[in-house]
């Protein structure tokens, strides 16, 4: 199989997980994790999920900071390089710290 149909066939399997997962079955691959329904909990076990069945290292914050399925399966296919910072790569970013300072607050109290 040559990179491009391991590529494809990458994203088609973590995309199945990702609709599974987040209960989307019309989630498409630039769909957003956070506008899914995705948190963090979901994250840590999306990721146990996809590093399972890919047979990959994988944690909840690369699901955390590549959001949507192409963006993840560029990451484990180790061509992160020239992705644009999107909206919803923003949002995300937004998201993350807002869960970070309820987890402080949580904690603190």
């Amino acid at each position: 199989m040559d990179e491009a149909s391991q590529a494809g066939s990458r994203r088609e399997r973590i995309l199945l997980i990702w609709r599974e997962m987040l209960a989307s079955p019309d989630a498409g691959p630039h769909d957003n994790f956070f506008d899914a329904g995705g948190t963090s909990l979901v994250a840590a076990r999306l990721a146990g999920r996809i590093a399972s069945l890919l047979d990959c290292k994988l944690t909840a914050a690369d699901i955390l900071t590549h959001p949507t399925v192409e963006q993840l399966a560029n990451r484990l296919a180790g061509r992160e390089e020239g992705l644009d910072r999107t909206a919803a790569e923003d949002r995300a970013a937004r998201q993350r710290g807002a869960f970070a300072v309820g987890r402080r607050r949580q904690t603190a109290v």
